[in-house]
């Protein structure tokens, strides 16, 4: 920072300044009057706004005013790239450690195949990594819904868990010991928007919804690879009806620029 430049690398300057590259420092050069000279920035992106413009103007310290612009002249300005986003969804193996759990199924980009699930022990549990990347200036807020029930041809369904997204619940509370079955999630973010620690901790599921979007992973700022775990887990008793249930689900991310 303050170094003199060497080379100069703008056609009808005259002299060379100084390299600048401190947010507060201020030059010890002394141009000449009336003589065209060349100086340095250096620019890191931090936040500043995407696909947006910005001009820069030399500050007068001694005289406390800008720096006249010539005649014919214009500010130097600079732009930032356009919008980015990039939103992966990964499967895990079995015996992956997550969220309190240890899964026991191995899980796809796609799928969650629970296999035949037994009585009781516990439930059957996978998940899914989600990773983010974006420049967007205030960050982004991943959410979750379900189409449906998880539901076998006959129509029988398997009970949801009895926390909520705002409120979820251990899962020993949540999955009651008279219901036939239980169904939830979890995610390893513990901080969402507004401050909310409500997945803080591990041993916290919720039932899914099929009519709103339900946050399950949250950055206020601009990220290169923010990662969170998703959990699933499914629990039948005795008088869950014998089948093979399936369900949907989609995940989207909402950047906010």
């Amino acid at each position: 920072d303050d170094s003199a430049i060497s080379t100069l690398l703008l056609s009808d300057s005259a002299a060379k300044g100084r390299h600048n590259e401190g947010a507060t420092t201020t030059t010890t050069s002394h141009p000449l009057a009336s003589t065209a000279t060349e100086y340095e920035f250096t620019i890191k992106q931090a936040g500043a706004r995407v696909n947006g413009t910005y001009f820069f103007r030399i500050y007068d310290v001694n005289h406390a005013r800008p720096v006249p612009l010539a005649s014919g002249k214009t500010y130097p300005s600079l732009s930032t790239q356009g919008a980015t986003l990039t939103f992966t969804v990964a499967g895990l193996p079995v015996s992956t450690v997550t969220g309190g759990i240890t899964t026991d199924v191995t899980t796809t980009a796609s799928a969650v195949p629970f296999g035949t699930v037994s009585v009781g022990s516990g439930g059957v549990k996978a998940a899914q990594r989600i990773t983010v990347a974006t420049d967007a200036t205030e960050g982004y807020q991943v959410f979750v819904r379900s189409n449906s029930n998880l539901t076998d041809a006959n129509g029988n369904t398997i009970p949801d868990v009895t926390g909520t997204n705002a409120a979820p619940s251990a899962w020993a509370t949540g999955c009651a010991s008279g219901a036939t079955g239980c169904y939830g999630y979890h995610s390893t973010d513990g901080t969402l928007s507004l401050g909310s620690i409500r997945f803080l901790v591990d041993d916290t599921y919720a039932k899914f919804s099929s009519t709103t979007l339900e946050e399950i992973m949250y950055n206020s700022g601009p990220v290169t690879s923010d990662t969170a775990d998703f959990i699933w887990r499914l629990e039948a008793h005795q008088m869950q009806p014998a089948g093979s249930y399936t369900t949907s689900a989609q995940y989207i991310v909402v950047p906010i620029f």
